[in-house]
């Protein structure tokens, strides 16, 4: 397929150079200027999905050591912060939480969330051998 591309391109160009309106009509296609450069493409980056900045703690983390240790980590942080949290770790599927304004509930969610996710499966885990 790709050789079949380049025998094509090749045929247009060889064409456009030697038949001055068969040029003029593809300058027209691309909306250029006869017998002008096409100006090269401006490349930018992709801009981020996620616009809210990068979350000051990681639940999971936190969590780890004890569910107290995570609340006391969450409770002096701002709501954005919490919605931060929220954000960067996916804990809101419906994304309904980032238009909240209570940090106790952002926390309570955050809290709770993590903890179902980390638990998730604990049934089916083997208890005492």
């Amino acid at each position: 397929m790709t050789d079949a591309l380049a025998r094509l391109f090749a045929v247009i160009v060889n064409e456009a150079e030697s038949n001055a309106g068969f040029r003029t009509r593809i300058a027209e296609a691309l909306a250029a200027e006869p017998g002008s450069v096409l100006p090269a493409r401006k490349i930018t980056p992709s801009r981020s999905r996620n616009r809210r900045t990068k979350a000051v703690i990681d639940p999971y983390h936190e969590y780890a050591i004890s569910e107290e240790n995570l609340r006391a980590k969450l409770s002096p942080l701002t709501v954005d912060q919490l919605k931060d949290v929220v954000s960067e770790h996916a804990l809101d599927a419906s994304r309904v939480a980032l238009k909240w304004k209570s940090g106790e509930r952002l926390l309570d969610l955050i809290i709770t969330t993590v903890r179902a996710r980390v638990e998730k499966g604990d049934v089916f885990r083997r208890r005492g051998g």
